[in-house]
């Protein structure tokens, strides 16, 4: 079997992905960024997992390289601002930032495959490749119904998530009364929800949308169960996802929480 790294952060979407690739005849060899999420790969993994911080880039390309991997996926969450804390970056991980036009996460992430595809013989896979079971469809993936104002909500909220993410900013924004609450920047999903809660006592709608020209090697928009409980504390009834365009790891456990909470996850 050919041996697939996965360069993988935080949340259920790089285990569910190592699941797959067994599934489909290739062996993961995982790179654990998220220390904590080692042992969730071992089943599918075994051995294969390895825990390396982020920011010593040049050991991750030595294992993957020591280990014949040839081919590459990236999934999970990775914290943005990483760039912008003081903390010991190895010199390969040096020499990328300082290279950066600006800290956009396309700027980042483009920079970061051009530099493994190019200068170190990888190739990078789509996304897609192996989690197209886990997109989701327009409709209601769980919850009742719309009503008027929710609808409206949410038409509002595609527009101005759209926008942000055409600019590169942010994929999701919070809206209320057709009024943008909190938009998402380097935070990420889950503190865009706390900003927002923090802000609006209840009943603010979560809206997700993809990029225009969305690369599918990563940044895919993805709903876990880390969003549902921080809606779920905020007060929030509603999240609408960009359908065909997002991905949901673990559909029954996100079905399950939402019914339980009465959330409603629509796909427009």
């Amino acid at each position: 079997m050919s041996i697939v790294g996965i360069i993988a952060g935080k949340g259920d979407l790089p285990v569910v992905l190592s699941e797959e690739m067994v599934k489909e005849g290739k062996t993961p060899l995982v790179i654990s960024l998220d220390k904590d999420n080692c042992s969730a790969f071992r089943e599918s993994a075994g051995d294969s997992v390895f825990s390396i911080n982020v920011t010593q880039v040049g050991k991750i390309i030595k294992c993957l390289k020591k280990n014949n991997v040839k081919e590459i996926i990236f999934a999970g969450k990775v914290e943005k601002s990483l760039v912008f804390q003081k903390i010991a970056f190895d010199l390969t991980a040096i020499k990328l930032i300082a290279q950066l036009q600006n800290r956009n996460d396309d700027t980042i992430m483009l920079k970061i495959i051009d530099f493994l595809e190019k200068e170190n013989d990888f190739k990078v896979l789509k996304q897609t490749d192996f989690l197209q079971p886990y997109i989701l469809k327009s409709g209601i993936f769980c919850g009742k119904e719309l009503n008027q104002s929710e609808r409206e909500d949410v038409a509002y909220g595609f527009e101005k998530a759209k926008g942000i993410a055409g600019l590169d900013i942010g994929q999701t924004v919070i809206v209320k009364n057709k009024a943008v609450i909190a938009v998402e920047a380097i935070d990420g999903t889950d503190k865009t929800i706390q900003r927002a809660a923090s802000l609006i006592d209840k009943g603010c709608i979560v809206v997700k949308v993809s990029k225009v020209g969305q690369d599918l090697r990563f940044d895919v928009p993805t709903i876990g169960s880390n969003t549902l409980e921080n809606m779920k504390l905020g007060k929030m009834k509603v999240i609408a996802f960009e359908a065909g365009k997002t991905f949901c790891p673990r559909p029954e456990k996100l079905r399950t929480f939402a019914k339980k909470n009465n959330i409603t996850i629509v796909g427009i």
